[in-house]
């Protein structure tokens, strides 16, 4: 996905930190960072104005890992919860976690928390 993004002139910036994520499954990550990058690029690939971008975090604060990821958007473009975003909640709450979706000014922002299991 990232490679599609720095090919159409998209603004990628990563920071992602995966040690100290004890307890946390590969597939569980793999379902979660799938389905946001590909929400991620079909909301840049529908942007029409304005500049494009894609910026993903994630680190370990106290006992939680967490994960945001915010890419611009048209405003108009509103997502409604499928499949991904369900996935999405499922394995955050099996994780004593959260997760957020929204909209706020050309700015669409995901967050994951998950409990770190010690």
């Amino acid at each position: 996905y990232i490679s599609l993004l720095k090919d159409n002139d998209v603004e990628v910036n990563l920071k992602l930190d995966f040690s100290n994520a004890e307890g946390i499954s590969d597939a569980d990550f793999c379902i979660i960072f799938g389905n946001l990058f590909e929400n991620a690029v079909i909301s840049l690939n529908k942007q029409q104005l304005g500049h494009k971008f894609l910026h993903a975090e994630c680190s370990v604060i106290a006992d939680n890992f967490m994960i945001l990821v915010e890419n611009s958007c048209d405003d108009h473009y509103l997502r409604k919860k499928g499949i991904g975003q369900r996935s999405i909640l499922a394995i955050a709450n099996a994780n004593h976690g959260t997760a957020r979706f929204e909209l706020n000014e050309h700015v669409y922002e995901s967050s994951v928390m998950l409990r770190i299991k010690s």
